[in-house]
Parts: structure tokens; C-alpha cells; sequence
């Protein structure tokens, strides 16, 4: 009686469903094993937390070379400005005259940075008699222009519009000392340009403040994903004046600047645009700071529901440990926990507790471990973990497409930019494009993906060769004047 009791004690003791309390029994490689009990998960090891999305920053540079800007004013201003021949000018007689301007020149003194042009202006006098005019007196006074330049965005973003001024070189005296009138004059017309220049740069505010209040799309990535720009910071490097060396690919005088901004990709479910997807409240003043990266780092998230991966993961895995199967399954922030339950002669059941990585183009159980150790056989765990590792693969697709087409859909990106850059001899260059590895992240909402590429952008300047081609006349080849590395990736 006492030995039937025994007897039938140790068989209940090898049903899986009989885990109780106490010490954990182990398995043995005899042909008589005792059942493992795994127990609960420890409290707390299966907590899933909310994603955090990876920090992105996205980093432009320019160098915009004295001579790119004296290309473009000669685009805009003739050499000579103003000329006319024989003007009455009252009792005096005629006058004639030419004004002529000089190339821009860049500099800077403390805060201050300007731009000079200077204008020389040959002034002939003449009395009429009889066929002709007696000319009587003449001067060629010199005056520089001033443009002052604004450093820096301010906290809504806008630029102040350059600031005007003049001064006298050399003045002129025909007879009398007649400078005043001369600075006179070029001040009226200073007044004129600089309203001009005013309106148009409160054009341009205006523009930017429409656009930023403007609902806008979710970025496209691969089919049937779309990500959202949220903008924590925005850093500036103030424009300054530079000297290149002779190294350079074009050396001298350059205006340079830097912007980098932060924030998060974000994926969404929709890639329609929010109805409140306006920016203006989520555009962070810039803060100025004197050196910023060069380089641009992303993370473009791809969200996989947590139910089809544990559709897949039970489905592909009972086929792969057969004839052990998976009885339950836990995602938590920091691992998969599996529990596997033992057939044949290892009865009972085991908690596994597995990483979960972008292995190729699909994600893999990791490492996988036992949390408790038995005495049992080395064998079968051994074979457990190795089912565990190669049983189990789900496709991701953002990573094939971040390798082939991530650069171009980054320029896709840039295009209406390059658009309104091109007619300006600009253009933002990509360069360095180079997928990196990615990190796989499971959170309360899903499993992320995040798919990482580093690359570098900047502002590009080209001038034109040879002598500038007035409208009509055709265009000449531009030649690049920047020596930023354009190597493929």
C-alpha cells in the first residue's frame, strides 16, 4: 500500500501540469528523468514599455565663394550702370557721365560682416559753342556701397534684409566742391533700393510663415510606410567669412554657414496629412553655437504588429522544435520569453529567454538561453537553442530598400528645393550615403525596426565660365567651385 502511494506520487510528478511549490526538480540523461518545472516568469521581466524613438539629426554646410557672388551680380548688374552723354544741365552747360562698378568684395570686423562694391563715376562738364560744346571741367569720384549682412535666423526664423550705406572715396571739384550733391544723390537712391530689398525679404517671411502653416504629409518610405518629422532643436552656426587656402578648389573669400536639426522619425499609420499637422508651434527658436556636425544621421522606423509576430513566431517554431512545441510566449522590451514544453522522455517545460535582432533581411531569435540551469541533458537544450536560433525568420522590407534606394529617395526629397536653387547655379549635394546597422526595438505598439543611414549634405555653388552671357545670348558651361567629396556610396 505504502509503496503503490510512493509509485504513484512520482508518476503524477512527471506531468507538466503538475508544477507545484517547493524545490525545482531537474532532468538527467538516465533512462528514468524527473520533470522540470520552470515556475512564473520572475515578476516585472516581461514589462513592455513604449517605444523611444531614436534621436535623428539632419546637417546641412555651405560655402559660397567670393566669386559665385560676383557671378551672380553679374547676372543681375551690368559693369556699367548708368550712362548718358550731352544732359542740359542749366546754365552750367552739359554734363556727361559713366558709372561704372567694381567686383564685390567680402569682410568682416568683430560681428560684423558686409559686402563692398565700389563704384567709380567719370563726370565731364561742357559749355555749348557754336557746333560743338567746350568742355571746361571734369572729375572722377570714387564711392563704395556697403551691404551689411544679418548673421544669423532670428527666432521665427527670418532675415533681416541687407543694410545699405555709402561712402566717398574720392570726391569731386569742378570749380567748386560738388561731393555733397553727389553723396546726396547716392543716398536717395540707396533709400529706393533699400525699400526694395525690404519688401522683398518680407516676401519671402511671408512665404516661409505660409508654408509652415500649411498641413503637411507624412515623408513616403517603401510601399505601405510613411514616417513624420518631430522637430526637437535646431542648431546655427552664424554665418561667417572665411579664407581658403591654395589647396582649395577654389581658394580665397568664402561666406560659410552650417544648420543641423533634431529630432525624431516617427511612424504613422496613415500617410495622408494630420488636419493639425501645422509646424509653426513645433519650430524650436535655433540656437547659435560655434561648430556643428557635418554629418547626417537617420533612423526610419518599420513597425511590425506584435500579434503577426507572434502568429509567426508560434507558427514557425513548433514546426522547428517538433516534437516540442511552444506553450506560451511573452514580448518584453528587452527580450522574447519563450516556454517550451519537452516531449518524448524529457517531460516537463523550460522558460527561454531570447534576443530578438535584424539578422540579413529578417528578424532572428538571438542568443537564446535557459533561465533556470539543470543537471539534464546538455544535448537536448543544446538542440532547443539551435531550433530556437535557425527556426525562426520574418521578412523586414526596410532594409533591402534602404540599401537601394535610400539615397535617391532622400534626393526625391530635395527635389523642389533644387528646383528653386538651380537658377542660382546651386544645388544641396548628398554625398556619403551609407546604410548602417539596424537595431530592432519591441515596444508596447509593436516591434520597430529602426533602419540607420549616415550621409553628408551641403550647398554647392557653380559659376559660370568665361564672360557672362546677357539674357537671349545662351548660357555657358558652369564650372563647380566647391570642394565638397561627391563620392558614389
Amino acid at each position: 500500500m505504502i509503496a503503490a502511494i510512493f509509485f504513484g506520487a512520482l508518476d503524477i510528478g512527471c506531468s507538466p501540469s503538475a508544477a507545484g511549490g517547493g524545490p525545482q526538480p531537474t532532468f538527467t540523461d538516465d533512462k528514468s528523468p524527473r520533470c522540470i518545472d520552470p515556475g512564473p516568469l520572475p515578476l516585472g521581466s516581461d514589462r513592455v514599455l513604449s517605444v523611444k524613438y531614436p534621436s535623428s539629426r539632419l546637417a546641412i554646410t555651405g560655402q559660397l565663394s567670393e566669386r559665385w557672388l560676383n557671378a551672380q551680380l553679374d547676372e543681375q548688374l551690368p559693369v556699367v550702370v548708368a550712362e548718358e552723354r550731352d544732359r542740359p544741365i542749366g546754365v552750367a552747360g552739359r554734363a556727361s557721365y559713366r558709372i561704372k562698378r567694381g567686383s564685390l568684395s567680402l569682410g568682416q570686423r568683430a560681428d560684423q560682416l558686409w559686402a563692398t562694391l565700389p563704384l567709380s563715376l567719370d563726370i565731364a562738364l561742357c559749355k555749348p559753342f557754336g557746333s560743338g560744346c567746350f568742355r571746361y571741367g571734369s572729375c572722377t569720384p570714387r564711392l563704395d556701397i556697403q551691404v551689411l549682412l544679418d548673421r544669423d535666423f532670428a527666432a521665427n526664423y527670418e532675415l533681416e534684409s541687407p543694410r545699405l550705406s555709402s561712402s566717398t572715396r574720392e570726391g569731386c571739384r569742378i570749380g567748386i566742391d560738388v561731393t555733397p550733391q553727389l553723396e546726396t544723390a547716392a543716398h536717395s537712391e540707396l533709400a529706393k533700393i533699400q525699400r526694395s530689398l525690404d519688401r522683398a525679404f518680407s516676401r519671402i517671411d511671408e512665404a516661409a510663415a505660409s508654408f509652415a502653416a500649411q498641413a503637411h504629409a507624412p515623408l513616403p518610405a517603401w510601399p505601405e510606410q510613411c514616417v513624420d518629422w518631430s522637430l526637437n532643436a535646431v542648431r546655427q552656426r552664424s554665418l561667417r567669412l572665411e579664407n581658403l587656402d591654395r589647396d582649395a578648389t577654389t581658394p580665397g573669400k568664402h561666406l560659410t554657414f552650417g544648420l543641423e536639426a533634431t529630432g525624431q522619425l516617427v511612424a504613422v499609420d496613415s500617410c495622408e496629412p494630420e488636419p493639425n499637422s501645422a509646424m509653426p508651434d513645433a519650430f524650436p527658436a535655433p540656437r547659435t553655437a560655434q561648430t556643428l556636425r557635418q554629418s547626417s544621421e537617420v533612423h526610419i522606423p518599420e513597425r511590425l504588429s506584435p500579434d503577426v509576430l507572434r502568429a509567426a513566431l508560434t507558427t514557425q517554431l513548433d514546426g522547428a522544435l517538433h516534437p516540442h512545441r511552444v506553450s506560451e510566449l511573452r514580448l518584453a522590451s528587452d527580450a522574447v520569453f519563450l516556454k517550451v514544453e519537452f516531449a518524448a522522455r524529457a517531460c516537463g517545460a523550460a522558460w527561454f529567454k531570447s534576443q530578438l535582432e535584424l539578422v540579413g533581411e529578417a528578424l532572428h531569435l538571438v542568443q537564446p538561453v535557459m533561465l533556470s540551469h539543470p543537471s539534464g541533458s546538455k544535448q537536448l537544450l543544446s538542440q532547443i537553442e539551435a531550433a530556437l536560433t535557425d527556426g525562426f525568420a520574418e521578412p523586414v522590407r526596410g532594409n533591402a530598400w534602404l540599401k537601394e534606394q535610400g539615397k535617391d529617395w532622400l534626393l526625391n526629397l530635395l527635389a523642389p528645393a533644387q528646383a528653386e536653387l538651380r537658377p542660382h547655379d546651386l544645388t544641396v549635394a548628398v554625398a556619403k550615403f551609407h546604410p548602417r546597422p539596424a537595431h530592432v526595438q519591441i515596444a508596447a505598439d509593436g516591434v520597430y525596426v529602426f533602419h540607420t543611414a549616415t550621409f553628408q549634405m551641403r550647398l554647392e555653388a557653380a559659376q559660370r565660365l568665361g564672360a557672362v552671357e546677357r539674357p537671349g545670348a545662351g548660357q555657358r558651361p558652369a564650372e563647380r567651385l566647391s570642394s565638397f567629396d561627391t563620392d558614389a556610396d
